[in-house]
């Protein structure tokens, strides 16, 4: 095990900047999430972490020891690809044993990490099938299972689980959670999926355009936004986020004032209202409905003020709107106050 750290790390690929200065310390068996969109850097932190890229300026450490020249194999790490990468030639046991291979481990030796991992995994029954052979949960299970069997400082898990559907996929969520509780094996594994950074991660990192936004436990991110863009990123779903107003210390949202006050700001804000925060009412902030989404015992009503969404739930037996008609919402928790221009965080 050991402590992963970003030191003002930056990334060109010509002229286009992927990383910016990333300060980051992922500490010794903590479970990280790189979280953001397609394109916004995770994915490139992690390859600089194998040794798959380099950075342009700053550092790289891990266990104290800078690596950007280190050569890949020589900075014990695992990683573990969405693709899965298994060798289709080899049967699960050889897949698996492949890397003590690669280090001239005694075959007693290999056989037995092999038996242990597997019976981990619940691999035994398919040790003599070929990958062709396996369904997509267990190719990745083979993939999770030729990454531990090699005890490695550090697991780097890129997207593990986007080949695998919906059901499989919150299944194997809570395997590889339980692994790494178990192995105590520090690990950054990047996601564009917030359900799964906030069920997984023991800490989120949040990144959009090659610059960090926030890092914190998930509770802190959905409760502590730092700015707009996490406000509305994290949550399922995000922060409804409106172009509101603050006059006399009074909160007016398209016009209507509230009977929110006290926020420690004034003139133009943006206020994010989570879920749970709103409801539909006789009166109060008018909207248009643009849709209802059933989700079984609930349902969300989507509207929009202006050029901007709010998101209300409501139970499943109450009347449900039509699309275009008009809809009061009400707030019932204090909202949080964004800068109407930075989108940082502000008032109380």
């Amino acid at each position: 095990m050991a402590t992963v750290a970003f030191n003002h790390v930056t990334k060109k690929f010509g002229e286009t900047s992927v990383l910016n200065g990333l300060d980051l310390e992922v500490t010794d068996g903590e479970f990280l999430v790189l979280l953001g969109p397609s394109g916004c850097g995770k994915t490139t932190a992690l390859r600089m972490v194998a040794g798959l890229e380099s950075p342009t300026s700053g550092t790289v450490t891990i266990g104290g020891s800078v690596v950007n020249d280190v050569a890949p194999q020589h900075r014990d790490v695992a990683m573990v690809f969405q693709n899965y990468a298994l060798y289709p030639h080899l049967s699960v046991a050889k897949n698996i044993e492949f890397p003590l291979r690669q280090r001239d481990v005694s075959a007693d030796v290999r056989a037995k990490k092999v038996s242990e991992v597997a019976d981990m995994l619940g691999l035994t029954e398919l040790l003599d099938r070929k990958p062709r052979q396996l369904s997509g949960g267990q190719r990745q299970r083979v993939a999770l299972a030729r990454a531990i069997v090699r005890e490695p400082v550090c697991f780097l898990m890129d997207e593990p689980l986007s080949n695998l559907d919906a059901t499989l996929r919150a299944r194997t969520r809570s395997e590889i959670v339980r692994l790494q509780h178990e192995l105590g094996t520090t690990t950054i594994f990047v996601t564009h999926d917030q359900v799964e950074a906030m069920t997984m991660g023991d800490r989120i990192a949040v990144l959009n355009a090659g610059d960090l936004q926030q890092v914190g436990t998930p509770t802190e991110l959905f409760a502590n936004p730092a700015n707009v863009f996490v406000a509305g990123f994290i949550g399922n779903p995000g922060m409804s986020l409106l172009a509101s107003e603050v006059v006399n210390g009074q909160l007016s949202i398209g016009g209507t004032p509230t009977t929110f006050s006290g926020l420690g700001v004034s003139g133009a804000v943006t206020v994010g209202v989570r879920i749970d925060g709103v409801q539909l009412g006789s009166s109060g902030i008018a909207a248009i409905c643009d849709g209802v989404e059933v989700l079984g015992a609930e349902v969300h009503v989507l509207g929009h003020l202006g050029d901007d969404q709010i998101i209300v739930r409501q139970a499943a037996s109450a009347p449900r709107p039509k699309i275009g008609e008009q809809i009061f919402v009400e707030l019932t928790a204090q909202p949080l106050c964004f800068d109407a221009v930075t989108g940082l965080r502000v008032g109380t």
